[in-house]
């Protein structure tokens, strides 16, 4: 056991070594060193690469942003936002991190309505309403990105929470639900252009259905 430890160390020690030499040639040394960590599956090496390079370069916006994902994939969301805030500064537009941010606000609704259900509240509105508008306003940002197929699903989680609060009828959620194949993507541009809140947003998209 003590053996297999000390070969674990030993392995980390040559990958830093490695990410720091990676750091000082280029962006496709980090690139390559990144991609091998997801390829092996190792989460405890692919920090270290990453808070290395931050280490060395503090721009580097991309590595914020896998870091954030990381962060968010092992549920450690008080890390989440510094590093997408960290990558959006370099790129404000990167919809990759604001679908993050997203994502982690979702989480933490998750979170709060299953303490609720613990303590014999199922129907926690405030979380379910602000996850839903979470979703809904994720779908707008798919569609202006093009996405619209992702566009529907979150359209769907938003309507789906925002049910519980409307009292819909389950016939009518199923309807809903549907998302019209026969517009096309400048007709969703279109809509989404007009259209400031994202209430409106679907409901015009559901008008045309």
């Amino acid at each position: 056991m003590h053996h297999d430890s000390k070969d674990h160390e030993n392995a980390l020690e040559y990958a830093l070594s490695g990410c720091e030499l990676a750091t000082r040639k280029s962006q496709e040394m980090c690139l390559a060193l990144d991609q091998s960590c997801l390829v092996f599956d190792n989460n405890e090496l692919a920090e270290i690469v990453y808070r290395t390079i931050i280490r060395s370069n503090l721009k580097a916006g991309w590595v914020w942003k896998r870091l954030g994902f990381h962060e968010l994939a092992n549920k450690n969301y008080t890390d989440v936002i510094p590093a997408f805030q960290a990558s959006l500064r370099t790129n404000s537009k990167d919809i990759q991190c604001l679908e993050g941010f997203f994502i982690e606000a979702i989480e933490h609704y998750k979170i709060t309505i299953e303490k609720a259900k613990e303590k014999g509240e199922p129907d926690h509105f405030p979380s379910l309403k602000s996850s839903g508008d979470n979703y809904l306003t994720l779908a707008k940002e798919y569609f202006q990105m093009g996405s619209y197929g992702r566009a529907a699903d979150s359209i769907a989680d938003g309507f789906t929470l925002r049910s519980v609060i409307e009292n819909l009828e389950p016939s009518d959620i199923n309807k809903k639900l549907g998302f019209p194949n026969e517009i096309d993507g400048s007709a969703i541009r279109s809509i989404t252009e007009e259209n400031d809140s994202i209430i409106d947003v679907y409901s015009a998209i559901l008008t045309c259905s």
